[in-house]
């Protein structure tokens, strides 16, 4: 991710550790809190979210609209995927309804 002059902090969001407890998982609630992101994130301005998804969720972040960016090797935790939202993109508003 590199910085382009200003806009960088202006304009991008990260997104940490995106977790479920096991028990509710399947019953659409991490997509309900994506969702809730993503509108917070354009009333916001925000043009890219970046997440760095461990790779069991990267079907999940696709399914969101994120690209990988790169694959991301830690020396102390399991290695995890570098994506991205381009949240004015117009697929992805139709995807996330």
């Amino acid at each position: 991710m590199e910085k382009v002059g200003d806009a960088h902090s202006l304009y991008t969001s990260i997104t940490g550790r995106f977790m479920v407890k096991s028990n509710f998982r399947r019953n659409g609630i991490g997509l309900r809190i994506m969702q809730a992101l993503y509108k917070q994130q354009l009333l916001d301005g925000i043009k890219f979210d970046f997440v760095d998804a461990e790779a069991y969720l990267v079907p999940f972040f696709e399914k969101l609209g994120y690209q990988t960016i790169d694959k991301i090797d830690y020396q102390m935790y399991e290695s995890s995927v570098l994506m991205v939202l381009d949240i004015p993109n117009i697929k992805h508003h139709q995807q996330v309804k």
